[in-house]
């Protein structure tokens, strides 16, 4: 276990950062089936990188949860690998994200094939987020990876480095720390009906913006 602490967030997230050489070992981390905690716009979250069979099954294992995990992608053209996004779709989202939104979406066939089950919910559908953070954009460019809370499952989100280290413990191989709280609160999760977007969970953005752009129901 070990942690590391963003550069250039002193007093915003808006820098984040790691130098070059630490940014490539968390991601060979990844690419070898590790697990690490990382800021996002939210909550404290748990990177496993997605296409990773055994290393999602270590993050439910870890989590002790199985319910569907969503994933973290840097845009919404990168989301296509994992989800069916039309350009309706694609055009009523571009006012949201990046940002604190998970998008449930339906999985596309690689996802339904190669994905951990844990990825793909009962109803086909799959959680996207593209967050608005750039060490997260910068993680999920390089490798797609889980968007899930740093918790253990029935117990609060960790709103800290500390508090993730206290629950996940050697669980985890690198915790990387931000000195910029993310915001303490979960993503706003909806779904794409014929419609408009449903909201499924309020979070950090409200409901009222979702209607008042006309897209919520």
């Amino acid at each position: 276990m070990e942690i590391i602490r963003c550069t250039r967030c002193h007093n915003t997230s808006d820098k984040c950062t790691l130098s070059s050489g630490t940014f490539r070992k968390i991601r060979d981390a990844l690419a070898r089936g590790a697990l690490l905690v990382y800021p996002t716009d939210t909550l404290y979250g748990i990177a496993a990188a997605a296409r990773d069979k055994a290393a999602v099954e270590k993050l439910v294992r870890l989590k002790g949860r199985r319910s569907p995990i969503s994933i973290a992608v840097h845009s919404l053209a990168a989301a296509k690998e994992f989800a069916v996004v039309d350009r309706a779709t694609e055009k009523m989202l571009q006012r949201f994200l990046p940002g604190a939104l998970t998008v449930l979406l339906p999985a596309s066939p690689l996802a339904r094939k190669k994905l951990h089950g844990a990825l793909v919910s009962d109803q086909g559908l799959v959680g996207i987020r593209v967050p608005r953070h750039p060490l997260a954009l910068r993680l999920a460019k390089a490798v797609p990876v889980t968007a899930t809370s740093a918790n253990r499952s029935g117990v609060p989100a960790a709103k800290s480095v500390a508090g993730a280290v206290a629950q996940l413990g050697d669980g985890i191989e690198f915790y990387i720390a931000c000195s910029v709280m993310p915001a303490g609160a979960p993503s706003t999760v909806v779904r794409i009906g014929m419609t408009g977007l449903k909201v499924l969970r309020e979070g950090i953005i409200p409901r009222e913006i979702l209607e008042a752009e006309g897209h919520a129901h």
